[in-house]
Parts: C-alpha cells; sequence; structure tokens
C-alpha cells in the first residue's frame, strides 16, 4: 500500500479538525443552553404559605404526619417564639419559618427537597432554617433555661418531648 498522498492527508486532517471543532461547539452548546432558555423551577400550584394553611385548615392527623406535632402544640410553639422575638420575614411568615424548621426533623431531607416541597430558593430555606440555630437572633439559649424571663412553657416542652426539662 502506497503512503497517503500530501492532499488527501491534509483533507484528512482538516476534516478531523473541523469534526472536533464541531463536537466542542455541540458540547458548549448543550451545557450553556439552561442559561440562556429559563424555566421555573418551583412550580407547584400551593406555595409554603398556603401548604401550611392547608395543614392548619385540614385534616388533624395530617399536620401530625407532616410536622410531627399536632395542630394545638403547634400553634403554641408559634405563639412562643413570636413571645421569643421572631416575626415574619419579608418573604416568609412565622407559620412557615416554624414548619420549615419541623418539616425537615420529621423528614430528614436536605435543603433541596423542603425547597421543592415549601416552594422556596434553597437559600431561602438555609436562612430560616439557620434562624433556629442562631443564638443571637433568636435567644435560643433562653428557651431551655428555666431562670430566664422568656422560657416556654413546661405544658410544650412535655408536649413536643422534653420531659426531662420540665422537672
Amino acid at each position: 500500500m502506497a503512503p497517503p498522498q500530501p492532499e488527501a492527508r491534509q483533507r484528512q486532517l482538516i476534516s478531523a479538525t473541523a469534526y472536533a471543532v464541531h463536537a466542542v461547539g455541540l458540547a458548549l452548546t448543550l451545557y450553556a443552553t439552561p442559561l440562556y432558555w429559563k424555566q421555573d423551577y418551583h412550580t407547584s400550584r400551593l406555595s409554603g404559605a398556603e401548604w401550611v394553611d392547608e395543614l392548619i385548615k385540614g385534616h388533624p392527623d395530617r399536620i401530625w404526619t407532616e410536622l410531627g406535632m399536632r395542630l394545638h402544640v403547634f400553634l403554641a410553639l408559634v405563639h412562643e417564639l413570636r413571645l421569643l422575638g421572631l416575626r415574619n420575614g419579608r418573604i416568609v411568615g412565622v407559620n412557615e419559618q416554624v414548619a420549615i424548621f419541623l418539616y425537615m426533623c420529621v423528614t430528614g431531607l436536605s435543603v433541596q427537597h423542603v425547597g421543592e416541597r415549601f416552594q422556596r430558593a434553597n437559600e431561602t430555606i438555609s436562612k430560616y432554617l439557620l434562624i433556629y440555630f442562631d443564638n443571637s437572633k433568636l435567644k435560643l439559649s433562653k428557651v431551655f433555661h428555666p431562670n430566664t424571663q422568656y422560657t416556654i412553657s413546661r405544658f410544650f416542652l412535655h408536649k413536643i418531648g422534653f420531659s426531662a426539662l420540665c422537672r
């Protein structure tokens, strides 16, 4: 077999280069497509606040299943946290903030999954979850110290399973 002609070799190199450039261009297009075609991620009919409202007004066992406590205990917790200084956020109300925290505790789901349930961005879920762990904002350290001015009532602590703290 004779070695390929220089012209044939040049055509092969040009074809291979064109193929490689085309493949790279196609890969870049596929990678960048989501950046150009925006599509809403959270598209459920119920927002987080509407879902929490549905839990409050709906079947009594549903709030127990989703948030791990009965309605009267949930409302007592929201009331106590309001007394401790928790306020409605610019986007998320207190009921929804508490529900986000409880839902994560009950289900053990990730921020992404909870964001899907509450129709909120991951950053929003993280922000309101951190409120419950940030002593400087809510002074949660006062919740479990009986000698302070703002303590959650013994009734409430017993209802959520902290009966050891009610002595």
